[in-house]
């Protein structure tokens, strides 16, 4: 009974591993059970065995094959939990990872102003950097009631084939109607070419640099620096 227990526990973690579903398992040991009631049946017809000792054997094996299903059953739950533990504890680790990611995608700079923000576009940008800037973007704007969003292109890289400047398009107009304002600085000759085939080219203000804007602003509001005396 003992050596069925454990052989049932091991059998229970290498049905798990080897992807075989349970039910399968127990209807093979099912037909073990039915074989050896037909090895009874046949010992009763030719009466080799008294019938109390045949009944007495069937408990027997009966109840061992009862221990047997009952650990690989158990082992094969228990063993089936830890790993769908682990799998959701990497799932969890993953989605942390990729949380932490596009926040790195996507720098968001609040400046000398509280509700003017600079976030600079840095690398490569594909579909998938641009839809979710798209997000973030817009809940910080909301959250921090954004008056102006400064985009600054110095630094970054792109491919033809993606839709970047599209999903740019969208960010502008979706921003827009949050009454927030957008302006571009640190265009590069190829951000140039692409953005004065869209229609939106002339509805921001651009500017050289980032220092450019922030004067601009100033201006705006009214606003001067001056020299520490």
């Amino acid at each position: 009974m003992e050596s069925m227990k454990k052989t049932g526990m091991e059998i229970g973690k290498q049905i798990v591993d080897m992807g075989i579903p349970l039910d399968n398992h127990i209807e093979e040991i099912q037909l073990v059970r039915n074989l050896f009631w037909s090895f009874i049946e046949e010992e009763v017809s030719n009466r080799y065995y008294s019938i109390e000792i045949l009944l007495k054997a069937s408990s027997i094996i009966d109840a061992i094959l009862d221990q047997f299903i009952h650990s690989v059953s158990i082992s094969y739950v228990n063993y089936y939990k830890e790993i769908a533990t682990a799998a959701n504890e990497s799932l969890q680790k993953i989605k942390e990872n990729q949380e932490v990611m596009e926040e790195l995608a996507t720098p968001i700079v609040q400046t000398i102003f509280k509700d003017v923000l600079l976030v600079p576009l840095i690398g490569r940008m594909d579909d998938w950097r641009m839809e979710s800037m798209q997000s973030t973007v817009l809940q910080k704007c909301a959250d921090l009631h954004a008056e102006v969003l400064i985009l600054d292109f110095s630094g970054i890289t792109f491919t033809k084939e993606n839709n970047m400047f599209l999903l740019l398009d969208q960010l502008v107009g979706a921003l827009s109607m949050m009454g927030t304002e957008t302006m571009f600085v640190g265009y590069t000759p190829d951000v140039v070419r692409q953005i004065v085939q869209l229609d939106f080219a002339n509805q921001v203000k651009s500017f050289l640099s980032f220092g450019q804007a922030l004067d601009y602003i100033f201006k705006q509001r009214g606003l001067a620096l001056q020299p520490v005396k």
